[in-house]
């Protein structure tokens, strides 16, 4: 049984750690699947690790602490900036210092690191005001594949506040494929799913639920609101167990 420590406080996301560094094992998960062996690569998460439970054990942080996420971050390993920019996140809520590290992170003349910025919104997000300007300019990034992106973390995570921008996006947008997803986005707000075309016989409807979002198809002869709202009641009943089957394994397990 270890010692777990953790950093929490009232409407910011908690952060856990089991308190024996097992965290540094992912490492070696990841150099297996990867077959990568770098030694300064190894060094470089584990570092990061190290400083992570600095902060939480302590409740504070200091300069060499923001520069090493800073690092960690731009680092070409996939491992290292995913957890950087996990954690990022995380201490956006307890430290000044990291939300300005990611408005600076954000907003970098290097397409490829904003876009990280975007991706890294998945296990938790920034304090609301900051995630809503980040995801805002994420939707008009000069960059195609950012403006992607975050559409699709926007329709994925539900972010319904969103609306009023897509729709006055989709007005003025030119390109074609951005455009459809714009048009998909805003019918998942209005509607609760949207609908495309798979083949000749048959269409995809998507859905949001708590878990994230499911697609299924349907027969174009078939295809009635009735039965899209069945289909779709239906499967978010099954997830709903499903979802609350695996928090009760993740509560037992930080017991």
């Amino acid at each position: 049984m270890t010692n777990s420590i953790t950093l929490e406080k009232a409407g910011s996301p908690k952060i856990f750690l089991w308190g024996d560094y097992r965290e540094k094992e992912d490492f070696d998960k990841y150099a297996k699947c990867s077959r990568s062996k770098e030694s300064e690569t190894q060094e470089i998460y584990a570092n990061l690790i190290d400083c992570v439970y600095k902060i939480v054990s302590s409740k504070q942080i200091d300069g060499e602490d923001i520069e090493l996420f800073r690092k960690a971050f731009l680092s070409k390993t996939q491992l290292i900036w995913e957890k950087a920019g996990e954690k990022i996140m995380q201490f956006s809520h307890y430290f000044t210092e990291f939300a300005k590290l990611l408005n600076e992170l954000a907003y970098d003349k290097n397409a490829a690191i904003r876009l990280r910025v975007i991706q890294s919104h998945w296990k938790d997000f920034p304090p609301k005001e900051q995630s809503f300007e980040i995801l805002t300019n994420g939707l008009k990034d000069t960059s195609r594949k950012n403006r992607e992106f975050t559409i699709d973390r926007i329709m994925f995570f539900d972010l319904k506040e969103f609306a009023p921008t897509l729709k006055m996006l989709f007005e003025t947008e030119t390109d074609g494929n951005i455009k459809e997803r714009l048009k998909n986005a805003i019918s998942l707000f209005e509607r609760g799913y949207y609908i495309k075309e798979f083949n000749e016989k048959k269409a995809s409807i998507t859905f949001h639920h708590a878990k994230g979002s499911t697609e299924f198809f349907i027969e174009k002869e078939e295809l009635t609101e009735n039965l899209i709202q069945k289909e779709i009641d239906k499967r978010r009943k099954n997830n709903a167990v499903c979802l609350t089957k695996r928090r009760d394994n993740e509560a037992e397990q930080q017991r």
